[in-house]
């Protein structure tokens, strides 16, 4: 039995199944296909996703899929212990990955930490979903074992840059990091951290950034569908023609969960030409011009 940690659901081939990644503890990462008929496929090591770039297991922690460059296909990052690097997977065809963790210079970056809740947010509202990991030592009680919270930034779905030291002095509060959720608790289209320490009370991040970027969050109802709108895919293409895509989903990270609801930054643009809803039950729903910075309630029509 694989030594499962961090799970992430997602509909991985886009064929309208939810799937499931495992980032499991000292063993090659699993890939669970959902087949449709109730049964799941493993297929860790055909699609590219087992192993590091070097061939090895990892002790991984945390989890997310997200589509992290916005062509359409959901991507994987996970994270594991001090001495090892984080990972980040691009979904190159819905049937296999590549290990983007060098050449994205996420991996230098993560040496030196133990991470475990970990999720794709975008905290700067620019449309490029960013990571969070929280970080704390297990087996090191060294003076290093104490960690931060990491927030690296998305540089336009190619790159990331670690940009902690920018979140603030609470951000740079060191502990053993465990659970985390995202979520606006405001309803200012700001995604707010909520994370949990070992020995600690649980810290609420309220998201102050002072860019001026807009947003739109996606409340979705189904009826046909599951009633939380579980697994909808949705596409936002903006006036200028950029393509965001984000699903509905709150498992995230490592034993937890955030809102359902589906949030997207727009950077500077303020209009919106359509967006796509994919919902789980099939049906297709295409909604014209909405408004920005709003959160909006879709309910799932009927066939």
């Amino acid at each position: 039995m694989a030594k499962a940690w961090g799970i992430a659901i997602a509909d991985f081939n886009d064929d309208g199944r939810m799937d499931i990644f495992a980032a499991n503890d000292t063993e090659p990462k699993s890939l669970f296909l959902n087949q449709g008929d109730g049964r799941f496929k493993e297929a860790g090591l055909e699609c590219g996703v087992a192993y590091d770039a070097q061939g090895t297991s990892v002790s991984g922690m945390g989890c997310d899929a997200k589509d992290f460059d916005n062509d359409g296909l959901v991507d994987i990052v996970y994270n594991d212990l001090s001495g090892q690097v984080f990972g980040l997977l691009r979904n190159e065809d819905g049937k296999s990955f590549a290990d983007l963790t060098w050449s994205s210079r996420f991996g230098p970056l993560t040496h030196d930490l133990s991470g475990w809740s970990m999720g794709f947010i975008d905290y700067n509202k620019d449309g490029w979903k960013d990571i969070y990991s929280a970080n704390g030592d297990v087996d090191n009680l060294a003076a290093s074992s104490k960690q931060h919270d990491t927030m690296f930034q998305n540089l336009d779905g190619k790159k990331f840059a670690d940009v902690s030291e920018q979140m603030g002095p609470d951000y740079a509060m060191r502990g053993y990091q465990r659970g985390s959720a995202f979520v606006d608790l405001n309803n200012d289209g700001f995604m707010e951290l909520v994370i949990t320490s070992l020995g600690q009370r649980p810290r609420i991040f309220i998201n102050n950034a002072l860019v001026k970027n807009h947003w739109i969050i996606f409340n979705l109802r189904g009826h046909i569908s599951n009633r939380n709108g579980i697994g909808a895919r949705i596409r936002v293409v903006t006036a200028s023609g950029r393509s965001l895509c984000n699903h509905v989903i709150t498992s995230v990270g490592f034993m937890s969960s955030s809102d359902r609801r589906a949030h997207f930054g727009l950077g500077a643009e303020t209009e919106i030409n359509h967006v796509k809803i994919r919902w789980p039950s099939g049906i297709l729903q295409r909604i014209n011009h909405p408004a920005t910075d709003q959160i909006l309630k879709v309910e799932e029509p009927a066939k």
